[in-house]
Formats: structure tokens, C-alpha cells, sequence
């Protein structure tokens, strides 16, 4: 009797499972077709070519600041790394 719950308990997730699949399908190809309308439109860019370099160089400029900050954060953290183990090895070794 005991294995009885699990054959039931197995074909009611099945029936979940393929009504899952069935909602997702549906889902997909709704998406799929809003994609390809939006794709279809079509886009005005009412920006020059000086704006678009303009904010090209913009991002660039960021990015580049970005990495700066966190590889002279990596540095201060590393720097911070061993002096803490300088000290702990200095209070260890000479007590």
C-alpha cells in the first residue's frame, strides 16, 4: 500500500508538469510575437553623429573610472591584507 501514494503522488506532478509546459509554450510564443512587432517598427535615433561620440566617449570614460576605483580598491584591500598579517605575525613570533 505504501508505494500506492507514490504512483499517485508521481502521475499528479505529471499532470502538473505537462500543464506547466502547455502555459510556458504559450507564453513563449506570445513574447516571440511581441519581439517580432517590436522589431518590425520602426525606430527614429534623433541623435547625431557628434551625440552618439559624444556619449560613446561618455561610456568609455566611465568604464574606464570604473575600473580604476576597484583596482585601487583591490590595491588598499591587499595592502590592508598584509599588514594585518605583518602584525599577526610579528605579536606571534616575538611573544
Amino acid at each position: 500500500m505504501g508505494t500506492l501514494g507514490c504512483i499517485n503522488d508521481m502521475l499528479r506532478k505529471d499532470k502538473e508538469n505537462r500543464e506547466l509546459r502547455k502555459r510556458n509554450h504559450e507564453k513563449f510564443y506570445e513574447t516571440r510575437e511581441r519581439l517580432f512587432q517590436v522589431r518590425k517598427s520602426d525606430t527614429d535615433c534623433n541623435l547625431s553623429i557628434e551625440d552618439l561620440e559624444k556619449v560613446r566617449k561618455e561610456i568609455t570614460e566611465k568604464e574606464r573610472k570604473d575600473r580604476m576605483f576597484y583596482f585601487s580598491f583591490f590595491i588598499k584591500f591587499l595592502l590592508i591584507c598584509v599588514t594585518v598579517m605583518t602584525i599577526v605575525a610579528l605579536i606571534i613570533y616575538c611573544s
